[in-house]
């Protein structure tokens, strides 16, 4: 296959777009990942908080930043492996013209950028994710009109909702691990713009939430906003 049969596509076809944008996902889940493991909080999370996570590292044994670490790293995985699934797309069902391709990145997306409103109820706008996502939804938008006008007609074997596990365990133990993963994010979503904790988050941290209020009352908001971030991812 010659560079021409690849390049062509990309950019007639709306492919390149969605490439940028899976790129993008991964490089901001690096940066994610790489912000928590060094131990710090982004300049704009400690001008709401009004703590450094050194400063909150104070409070049982570090456990209450560890917890928030742990959810932001989880976070930058997720939409790394977002990113690495969109450009696969791109790359090759939807250059092929498989509308399923375009189906799925579609649903992705609603979801995806639509988790961003999931914690605003708990009063905490992070701008630098809002800023990232508008620019970044144009692009998105941008490739999935592009692409559209290139998939083919609907078939019985070329829609996303029509699949068969008879005779399949490979396949049937797949979607049992997709489904699972996609209830997980579900209700990690719903758990960030609701209660925000179980029990067993509580626990670990060895507080309870007067405790997390009495520390600041920005802090539940800013862990919401950690923990939805993550479900949608």
């Amino acid at each position: 296959m010659n560079s021409e049969s690849i390049l062509t596509p990309l950019t007639k076809q709306g492919v390149f777009p969605i490439i940028f944008t899976g790129l993008i996902l991964i490089l901001s889940g690096i940066f994610v990942i790489t912000q928590s493991i060094t131990g710090y909080f982004l300049p704009h999370d400690v001008n709401y908080l009004g703590l450094t996570a050194q400063e909150l590292g104070v409070y049982n044994n570090g456990k209450i930043a560890l917890f928030m670490f742990h959810d932001r790293v989880a976070y930058g995985g997720s939409i790394i492996s977002v990113g690495i699934l969109y450009m696969w797309l791109a790359f090759y069902p939807l250059r092929e013209g498989h509308k399923w391709a375009w189906q799925l990145l579609l649903l992705s997306g609603v979801l995806g950028f639509g988790s961003f409103m999931s914690y605003l109820g708990k009063g905490y706008l992070d701008t630098w994710y809002g800023l990232a996502a508008m620019l970044l939804l144009p692009i998105y938008i941008l490739g999935l009109v592009r692409s559209f006008s290139h998939c083919k007609k609907d078939t019985i074997n070329n829609t996303l909702f029509r699949f068969s596990l008879k005779g399949d365990v490979g396949k049937s133990m797949i979607s049992i691990i997709s489904i699972s993963i996609l209830l997980a994010g579900l209700v990690i979503l719903f758990l960030g713009s609701t209660v925000v904790f179980v029990p067993t988050d509580l626990a670990f941290m060895e507080i309870d939430l007067c405790g997390l209020n009495n520390i600041s009352e920005r802090l539940v908001p800013l862990i919401a906003h950690d923990r939805a971030n993550f479900g949608g991812g």
